[in-house]
């Protein structure tokens, strides 16, 4: 069974400096993902990736273009039933409050449930980002 382990906290008091350690230690023992979520993600510069460690960033960004792709075309159609819709309307619904963050904790369920790491640690945003995160799933 896969573990997950979260790295919670207030900004500025070092979770990604814990995660990282958790993950290469984690990594000596099994498949191992980092996952950031936070919206200035930094592990990019703390390691290059591979095998047995794994690096994600999920950004803001990266997160709502990745959303777009895979619900773009349905919302063009809803939309388009009761109003002009064009790409304007999928990236502002791509970005509403709620739907990045959401979009980013599927990423990390896809992840667990692809069986391919035996070991996630999410390097969280500040804690209440990371509150509303949780309290969507």
């Amino acid at each position: 069974m896969i573990m997950i382990i979260a790295v919670v906290g207030k900004g500025g008091v070092g979770k990604t400096s814990v995660a990282s350690a958790i993950a290469l230690e984690l990594s000596r023992i099994g498949k191992t993902l980092i996952v950031s979520t936070d919206f200035m993600p930094s592990l990019r510069f703390i390691f290059s990736g591979g095998d047995p460690l794994t690096v994600m960033e999920l950004s803001e960004e990266d997160v709502s273009s990745e959303w777009e792709k895979v619900y773009g075309k349905q919302v063009l159609e809803i939309a388009g039933e009761f109003m002009e819709a064009d790409d304007e309307i999928v990236h502002h619904i791509s970005s509403a409050p709620g739907v990045p963050e959401e979009f980013m904790i599927s990423s990390i369920i896809e992840q667990e449930k692809s069986g391919a790491y035996d070991f996630i640690v999410w390097d969280t945003p500040a804690s209440s980002s990371t509150m509303h995160l949780l309290a969507l799933e």
